[in-house]
């Protein structure tokens, strides 16, 4: 089970959608999660858009 976010560097604990933090998720899927089929959980704390827009996001970098 993959528990994910996006967040920023200076900061202590944060749960961003994807794509607003400084994590390179190109990089973390292609070259260490690569071969990863497990389960997905987002940890935004945001309205059901930014998830589902965190979702997809997601599901692109799998496809890459």
């Amino acid at each position: 089970m993959l528990h994910i976010a996006d967040r920023r560097f200076s900061s202590n604990h944060e749960h961003l959608p994807i794509g607003e933090g400084e994590i390179d998720f190109e990089l973390v899927f292609s070259k260490y999660l690569s071969g990863f089929n497990g389960k997905v959980i987002l940890e935004i704390s945001e309205d059901e858009n930014v998830v589902v827009d965190s979702m997809e996001k997601y599901e692109k970098l799998l496809k890459e």
